[in-house]
């Protein structure tokens, strides 16, 4: 009897759902890249097509009638007009992302023997795909038509360059993911791309070739690109210009966390007009994130979104100085021979003031975020899969090549019903 000439994709099916599910979730999870979608949860039961509107308050009720003094109390006096309160519609429209990974028939004919082969060939691409997924997911929902990093400085000529940026703008945890990525400058996100004399799909097009951190913990990313690009950019640096996107994000990223903060005008609802819909801030003055001044920052929260359990969220930077400064205060205490300083969590608790603090690798060093995780949801068709059409078909023909693909694929939008619930504390400088 002959052996199987075909390529089984219905038993590569079957054992891509067994070995990883359509989600890759029966794989380890990335923690550090998950942080965020796993506070805020995916709405299934409200599927977004083209977008979502709800009307929100803007203003309440204020038609008050006072009776007492000149105005005897018992008779019947005069009501005041209604004051009614005022609504708006707020929409919100998702945003798809799709992750393409192509493998050669060769390949898999090899995959079709035994479910261990195909172990072998799918476990870490489908692994990197998945963490990589989930890694943009995240992103988005924090930076989300906002910006990656701004440029403080570069070194070199022609077609390579090392740019410095700045602490503040940026992280580490960034952009370690992201070798090899390509990137877009623009002077300010939604405005026009600098780098386009470039090539789509060509060699000189802006690319990471290396990450690094220098003595201070500044970014240092050796990129490559065209030269007329890499000029002009050179030129918004000098002036203090520069800022990094993901290449091809421009003007089409969900409106994550920093987007809700920078924005004007929020789910279609003005900030300017409608003030108490929009979020706070206070600067930290160029000094460290103190116990004092989150807790100045939170009694602003409160007193514009109202009482609740608020979440800090830290850059590791600013949660060291967090621990550091607590463990200054700890008295030492000798148990069973060990001496233990720091803190696996830090929590605050008062009267309306309750806060909780949570460091994430994505967050800005120079800046911490006060969030009332309960007010958010991820809204959409679908949340990260590997069978976007619905039907388990995870791998497809791709014309006129030697092999199929897989997608990687989520359609969604951050939902934040309530932004006045965020506080952004700017201007932090930490220790180190």
């Amino acid at each position: 009897m002959s052996g199987k000439t075909n390529i089984d994709t219905t038993i590569l099916t079957g054992w891509f759902k067994d070995r990883f599910g359509s989600d890759g979730s029966i794989l380890p999870m990335t923690e550090d890249y998950t942080k965020l979608s796993k506070h805020i949860g995916f709405n299934e039961d409200l599927l977004l097509g083209e977008k979502i509107t709800q009307p929100i308050r803007t203003a309440s009720s204020s038609g008050f009638t006072f009776a007492g003094a000149t105005i005897a109390t018992g008779t019947m006096f005069a009501l005041k007009a209604p004051n009614s309160p005022t609504h708006v519609e707020a929409s919100w429209t998702s945003m798809e992302f799709v992750l393409r990974e192509r493998t050669s028939w060769k390949s898999m004919r090899a995959a079709s023997s035994s479910e261990q082969s195909f172990g072998k060939i799918y476990d870490e691409v489908v692994k990197n795909m998945r963490d990589i997924a989930q890694y943009v997911r995240d992103l988005c929902l924090l930076h989300g038509s906002s910006t990656l990093g701004k440029i403080e400085s570069y070194t070199g000529t022609s077609t390579t360059r090392v740019w410095t940026l700045t602490l503040a703008d940026t992280n580490a945890g960034i952009w370690y993911p992201l070798n090899n990525a390509l990137l877009d400058t623009v002077e300010a996100y939604g405005g026009t791309v600098v780098n386009t004399t470039q090539t789509e799909g060509g060699s000189d097009m802006l690319r990471i070739v290396s990450v690094d951190t220098d003595a201070s913990g500044k970014v240092l990313l050796a990129v490559s690109g065209n030269a007329t690009d890499l000029t002009a950019i050179d030129a918004d640096i000098t002036a203090g210009t520069s800022y990094i996107i993901l290449h091809g994000s421009n003007g089409s990223m969900m409106v994550g966390l920093n987007g809700v903060v920078d924005a004007t005008s929020y789910a279609g609802v003005s900030v300017t007009d409608y003030p108490q819909w929009g979020t706070s801030s206070l600067n930290a003055q160029a000094a460290g994130a103190t116990f004092s001044k989150i807790m100045h920052a939170l009694r602003k929260n409160k007193l514009k979104s109202g009482s609740g359990r608020r979440t800090a969220l830290l850059s590791d930077a600013t949660m060291l100085d967090i621990v550091d400064n607590l463990s200054a205060l700890q008295r030492g205490d000798k148990n069973g021979g060990k001496f233990t300083l720091g803190a696996d969590e830090v929590l605050y608790e008062a009267p309306g003031l309750n806060v909780s603090f949570e460091c994430n690798p994505l967050q800005r060093e120079g800046q911490v975020l006060l969030l009332d995780y309960s007010v958010m949801e991820r809204i959409g068709s679908t949340d990260l899969t590997f069978d976007p059409t619905g039907m388990e078909k995870y791998f497809e023909a791709v014309s006129g090549y030697a092999g199929q693909e897989m997608i990687c694929y989520w359609d969604q939008a951050l939902k934040v019903d309530k932004p006045n619930t965020i506080t952004v504390l700017t201007n932090v400088v930490n220790t180190y």
